[in-house]
């Protein structure tokens, strides 16, 4: 398969940051529930035969998760600080996604709708 172009996987940067933190998140409480419930009451679970082992690797995925949630969360603060819309322009000019022509209808249409850059 083709590898993506470059503005797509800006695209990505700017669209993955949401994604990835509401996964992690639930990694991190699924994980955390589960070493919770090996170390309370290992009987619950078959198969384990080192149950503080198993709740301590539980525990250590969880910080992994939480890890990938604050790399996201940040990605997010950073996202929002340069501007969302900024970013999707950015990554479009920077390759020739529209081109001149398309970049000044773009810019048209939003000054003539109220679009931000009408201040």
């Amino acid at each position: 398969p083709p590898l993506p172009s470059k503005a797509s996987i800006l695209t990505m940067g700017i669209i993955t940051p949401p994604c990835c933190a509401l996964f992690s998140i639930s990694g991190l409480i699924f994980l955390g529930v589960m070493g919770m419930v090996i170390n309370a009451a290992p009987i619950y679970i078959k198969g384990i035969k080192d149950p503080e082992a198993a709740s301590n690797t539980c525990y250590w995925g969880a910080g992994c998760y939480a890890a990938t949630f604050g790399i996201s969360v940040a990605l997010l603060v950073k996202e929002r600080a340069m501007g969302r819309r900024d970013s999707l322009e950015d990554a479009s000019d920077a390759y020739g996604q529209f081109g001149a022509d398309g970049k000044q209808r773009l810019v048209a249409n939003r000054a003539g709708a109220g679009g931000y850059g009408t201040h």
